[in-house]
């Protein structure tokens, strides 16, 4: 069984925690034998910002006598969405690009465009590398008769002033989409 999760507080979200308590009792009064992996995101630029999450899901398998078999934390999820809107944007501009090119020039197919968009997701490619080749080697782990994993932790490839600022632009986009910079964060939250 693989979890996939966000870092909350620095721990698993109360939906998360409230589904383990009721695991833990079914796993330990019917004998179930699980072996557990983990996955965690959080908005923080490094991955060792999920380590009490993993320590919960440890503490989880010990006392649920399942099978920890290894976790992986992935750092800056902000940026994560970012290369991923980004990546659409690609391919938008790509899109484009070969309809004003097909129709002005004649050729669907300009090397200027298609070699930026090589460029373009090569470089996304690569700040999402370390996230890329854990979840790839724990699937193998998984594939391969369920053998530990170990714990690993990662984060997107950028210096972190820069993740700094890529996050604050993000989060202001997203506050004037939901209502306004301040009145969205202001505003009385309805129940």
């Amino acid at each position: 069984m693989i979890f996939f999760l966000p870092l909350y507080v620095d721990s698993a979200p109360s939906h998360v925690l409230a589904f383990l308590r009721e695991m833990e009792e079914f796993c330990r009064d019917n004998d179930v034998c699980l072996h557990i992996y983990w996955v965690a995101n959080n908005g923080f630029i490094e991955g060792r910002q999920n380590q009490p999450l993993m320590q919960l899901f440890q503490n989880f398998c010990a006392k649920s006598r399942l099978d920890w078999r290894g976790g992986l934390g992935i750092g800056g999820g902000v940026m994560l969405n970012v290369t991923k809107i980004l990546f659409l944007v690609n391919v938008a501009v790509l899109l484009l690009s070969m309809a004003l090119s097909g129709l002005t020039g004649g050729t669907f197919l300009p090397p200027d465009a298609l070699g930026s968009f090589a460029v373009n997701t090569l470089l996304l490619l690569f700040l999402n590398a370390g996230a890329l080749f854990y979840i790839f080697s724990m699937s193998r782990a998984v594939r391969d008769g369920n053998r530990p994993f170990g714990e690993k932790y990662t984060r997107i490839l950028l210096p972190s002033f820069v993740f700094i600022l890529f996050a604050d632009a993000f989060f202001a986009v997203i506050s004037l989409f939901s209502g306004g910079i301040f009145r969205g964060w202001l505003a009385r939250k309805k129940l």
